[in-house]
């Protein structure tokens, strides 16, 4: 079946590349920190908790999962505050990481899709959150993928997390793309705000970070930076004031991550834009 879609789908280009990833963490039995800076996505599963918790619960609520991978963030952040009837939707390109996700998961009702972002086999309007972590960049269309994401919901919210404003270095003078696949991107900001406003999203987080100065003092202090939260907080302030004050003057001073945090609008504002699209 993969190679069938290889040739025909634009992200399945990088199928291999995840696969192999998530079939060496298997295979050496230990789990993998997949996301070096958790304390970063705090505060936007904050706002995904505190919206399925007042979420009306006559039904199930419905978690979306968009390039899911293993699956740390859900487990980490969503899982423990789930009823047993809610119901986890896990999509990504990756059989192992599928398998990987299913085996490090406990919560009961939990459905596991191959597939595309870009193309997701779901119904409009079918969960009350939706996680898109490191998604829109992969996907061919970047930034003007979030029609597509923002149709998946029905209330609630949408958790982004993407590069922004290319690399620092061209790629022949990268000094490692080991975790990098051949898609890895980054999206335009400007044009995925303008989507924000056509969608009636609500804008309840955004931060944007990973500046010069975060870059290089994590790589330098990585372990310390790991074990210590403080630490992480005043590099991060460190880099804030940074960007801010010279994020003006060049391109290699601008951040390069981006969290945001969406709340979904009324369902008819929804029906317009997609009918827009």
């Amino acid at each position: 079946m993969l190679d069938g879609l290889h040739g025909s789908a634009y992200v399945w280009e990088d199928e291999e590349h995840w696969s192999n990833e998530y079939e060496q963490q298997h295979a050496s039995r230990t789990e993998k920190n997949w996301n070096d800076r958790f304390w970063q996505r705090q505060p936007m599963f904050q706002l995904l908790v505190d919206s399925l918790q007042h979420a009306p619960r006559e039904r199930p609520a419905v978690v979306l999962d968009l390039g899911c991978g293993e699956g740390q963030d859900f487990r980490r952040f969503v899982a423990p505050v789930m009823r047993e009837e809610d119901i986890y939707i896990g999509l990504d390109i990756s059989l192992p990481g599928l398998v990987l996700n299913r085996h490090c998961n406990t919560h009961k009702h939990a459905i596991y899709i191959l597939g595309t972002a870009d193309k997701p086999p779901l119904r409009h309007r079918l969960a009350d959150a939706v996680i898109a972590l490191g998604t829109l960049h992969h996907m061919q269309a970047k930034e003007d993928g979030l029609p597509i994401v923002g149709a998946l919901l029905k209330r609630g919210v949408v958790l982004l997390s993407d590069p922004i404003n290319g690399h620092f270095l061209p790629p022949f003078l990268s000094l490692s793309r080991e975790s990098r696949s051949a898609h890895d991107d980054s999206v335009d900001v400007q044009r995925l705000h303008a989507h924000v406003q056509a969608l009636g999203f609500e804008t309840l987080y955004e931060r944007q970070f990973s500046g010069l100065v975060y870059v290089v003092l994590f790589k330098l202090f990585r372990a310390a930076v790991l074990r210590s939260r403080g630490l992480h907080g005043f590099i991060h302030k460190l880099d804030d004031t940074f960007t801010s004050t010279f994020g003006r003057l060049g391109n290699i001073f601008r951040p390069r991550g981006l969290l945001l945090v969406l709340k979904a609008p009324p369902q008819p504002a929804i029906e317009g834009a997609r009918e827009g699209r």
